[in-house]
């Protein structure tokens, strides 16, 4: 998984993040997918989570819906996932977080 640098929006007071999650096994990606934000740091809240994490543990992790499909990375014929996050950061400290990608039934 890749992320890139944060990108600061002051119309929406916002920060947005692309992350990029890689499938390196000979698999397609199972679906649903979801990517929990783990140790979310405390002066951010991911704005566009679909939920929290209330069954796999860490509980109350944010996550979002991964959008699954047959995308191939052109260069590396990897299937590639793009998902776009979005922060509330009012004190502009730095946002931290660990990733967890998840590829449960149910919502985690």
């Amino acid at each position: 998984m890749t992320g890139e640098g944060f990108v600061f929006h002051p119309h929406t007071q916002t920060y947005s993040q692309v992350v990029h999650i890689a499938n390196d096994g000979t698999s397609p990606i199972a679906e649903p997918l979801w990517l929990a934000l783990d140790s979310l740091s405390a002066n951010a809240t991911l704005f566009n989570a679909d939920g929290t994490t209330a069954v796999l543990a860490p509980l109350g992790s944010p996550y979002v819906s991964v959008p699954v499909g047959g995308d191939r990375h052109p260069c590396v014929h990897t299937e590639v996932k793009t998902v776009h996050l979005e922060f509330l950061d009012p004190s502009g400290d730095p946002i931290t977080y660990a990733t967890r990608v998840l590829d449960v039934t149910l919502a985690p």
